[in-house]
Order: structure tokens, then sequence, then C-alpha cells
């Protein structure tokens, strides 16, 4: 998204900023209607799927994830009734196409004139708004209006935090990034003395560095 940000030049002047997010997105998706969608999904795009993709043996199977899903608490065993199967490796890519199907199908054509940039990270969205306040109020309604899933934003604005990021508009209009770091963030890394090869170590010093380097439009930040 940094790498996209980049391309993109100033804004115009009535151009703000905003995120939203998911309330309690997996457990929201209501597993009958999830596999539907999924199904809708391989039926509308059919040219994005391979020919020979067996289609009826994987929502079957799907469904099977969905509705069956058995998982351990302490000594007590608990079948889950509702909501995407937690636990389960397909539960992020299910969830993730689930939304993406709406945003595809309804969303974003009806507002793509006021939605010149939007990203979505599993339940975390990121968008440039060049509407009105009244028009984006109307947008997030729609948000809410498909199905189960209802998001949350904190509304317009020329700054916002967006994941480990945080997105601003500087005074010419452009678009500028730094780090952002919750005030709870332990910095948990292992230890030096850990088991881990020595070259583990190295990488998290490094790694974060460079991602620092990334996120911060000015050498000040990133020193910082």
């Amino acid at each position: 998204i940094i790498e996209e940000l980049k391309e993109i030049g100033p804004l115009p002047s009535q151009a703000t900023l905003f995120t939203c997010d998911a309330v309690s997105m997996y457990t929201n998706i209501d597993s009958s209607h999830g596999p539907e969608i999924i199904a809708k999904w391989i039926e509308d795009f059919k040219e994005e799927i391979p020919d020979d993709f067996p289609t009826d043996f994987f929502i079957k199977v799907l469904k099977i994830i969905m509705n069956s899903n058995v998982f351990q608490f302490d000594d007590t065993y608990w079948l889950q009734t509702c909501g995407t199967a937690m636990g389960t490796s397909c539960a992020c890519a299910y969830a993730t196409l689930y939304w993406a199907f709406m945003a595809r199908k309804y969303i974003i054509p009806k507002w793509k004139q006021h939605l010149p940039f939007i990203r979505k990270f599993i339940d975390d969205k990121f968008g440039i708004w060049t509407g009105t306040q009244e028009e984006f109020q109307s947008f997030t309604a729609d948000l809410d209006s498909y199905c189960q899933l209802k998001w949350t934003t904190d509304g317009l604005s020329t700054s916002v935090n967006f994941l480990d990021l945080t997105i601003y508009i500087d005074k010419n209009r452009n678009i500028r990034t730094k780090t952002f770091q919750k005030e709870c963030n332990l910095h948990l890394y292992i230890p030096p003395h850990s088991a881990h090869p020595p070259g583990v170590l190295k990488s998290i010093v490094y790694g974060n560095l460079l991602r620092y380097w990334h996120q911060n439009t000015y050498t000040t930040d990133y020193i910082s």
C-alpha cells in the first residue's frame, strides 16, 4: 500500500481519508450464507477460476468445514454453531473473499466516483474519499446493508492510523506515511539467548529497520 500511495499525486482540496473496521468479522459471517457467496463468486467470476476447478466438491467440503467445526477449551469440547470455523486453514481466505464479493459487486460500483483509492486487509479498510460528509454517511450505511457484517469508522480526517501506518495529507495535499505503534505494544521479540539460529535474531533487527525505512516518508520520523 505504501508503494501504491507513492504513485498518487496531490489530492483535490475536498479529499479526505478514512478507515473502517469490521465488528467481529469471523463470528459474524453466517455459516450458511458464506458458502453461498463463495459459490456466487466462482459463478460470477468464472473467467478467474481454472476450468477444471472442482466447484461442486469444493463448496460441499466448505459447508462441512463451516458447519462441523469442533474445538477444545481446557478439558471440554465444543461444536461451533455459527460464524467462520475458527482455527481452520481456510478461515482467513474465506472471510476475505466473502466480503470482497460484496464490495466488488455492490459497494465499489456504486461509490467509485468518490473512492479514488480503497484497500482492505482482512477486517480493516483504508480509503480516500472525495464526496461530501452526507454521502460518506450513506456509504458507511451501505457497508452494513448487504449481510450480517457491521463496520465501524472514526469518520473523515486528514490523518488516520491503518494497521502499523499513520497515513496523512500534508499541507501540499500529498499523501505521507510514518510508523504507527499502539501504546500497548509490548515489543515482545525473541531474546538473544533463544535457541533460534543467530540469523533469526539479526533478521528481526534488520527487518524492522528496513520496515521503518519504507514506512516513514521523512528521515526524521525514521530516526525517531
